[in-house]
């Protein structure tokens, strides 16, 4: 059974199915231009002789599965979703190549449906592909190796895995600081997988220190009644529930419950 500490509790994934589950990166790379070494349609590592038009299709066919992606996700029925994701990874592989920021994108996208469905150990080999074609196309100390080593340390973290996750995060969280303010939000996700960590190893006050420092980071960037906000709270919730500070952690739930039913509230509306 998996440390109950690590990840986010049952209830999250309930509240949250519609407003967290965007996924943000399917919207990279599909229409700016191409990084730093990638295979586009046709090219080296792509479907070498097609002709233009089939690759037109065949890109657009890529572009619906990403959308039909993020359409189902959002709704919550990830079975659905990761259907959609593997025919998007193999479509992407076959159409713009096996080092193509397309396949990145694509293989991202499963393992992070894989992560909320806790098959963590599936997600893990998917984010050891992705995180291998970002550094190869974007280069090694670019935000999206560091999100790509944040996605390789949570898999390696829901399975137990803690001594291969923690400098997977710490690597990320190096990148994230050096990139300024635009990246805070990656940097507080380290943190809090930092956190994580240090909960399940026994470690409160390095825990603590972690949890409080992301709060601080995503309330001042994204607003105290922020989804990822109440991620914070909960997992400040955890520790003093480990802690045996049962009215503290309390308090917390409640305020991450009220966050995510007011998000709920507001998606419902729209």
């Amino acid at each position: 059974m998996r440390d109950p500490c690590y990840g986010l509790i049952a209830l999250f994934w309930i509240l949250l199915a519609g407003p967290l589950a965007g996924f943000g990166w399917l919207a990279l790379g599909t229409g700016g231009p191409p990084g730093r070494g990638s295979r586009q349609a046709g090219g080296q590592d792509g479907a070498s002789g097609n002709s233009a038009p089939a690759l037109t299709t065949a890109a657009a066919r890529w572009r619906q599965l990403s959308e039909r992606v993020a359409e189902f996700s959002r709704k919550g029925r990830l079975e659905e979703a990761v259907g959609f994701a593997r025919q998007s990874v193999e479509t992407a592989e076959k159409v713009f190549g096996r080092r193509s920021r397309q396949l990145a994108e694509s293989l991202a996208t499963l393992a992070g449906l894989y992560r909320r469905q806790g098959k963590f150990s599936a997600a893990e080999p998917l984010s050891r592909r992705a995180l291998a074609i970002w550094e190869d196309t974007e280069g090694a100390q670019h935000p999206l190796v560091a999100r790509a080593l944040n996605d390789l340390a949570e898999a390696c973290g829901g399975e137990g895995k803690y001594a291969e996750a923690e400098p997977l995060y710490q690597r990320a969280l190096a990148i994230l600081e050096r990139a300024g303010a635009t990246a805070q939000s990656g940097v507080a996700r380290s943190l809090d997988g930092l956190g994580e960590i240090s909960l399940a190893r026994r470690h409160y006050a390095e825990a603590e220190r972690y949890f409080r420092r992301a709060l601080a980071i995503r309330e001042k960037a994204l607003g105290e009644n922020h989804p990822d906000v109440a991620i914070s709270l909960n997992n400040l919730g955890e520790l003093y529930r480990a802690l045996g500070d049962y009215a503290e952690a309390d308090r917390l739930a409640r305020r991450a419950l009220a966050i995510w039913e007011s998000n709920m509230s507001t998606e419902s509306n729209h």
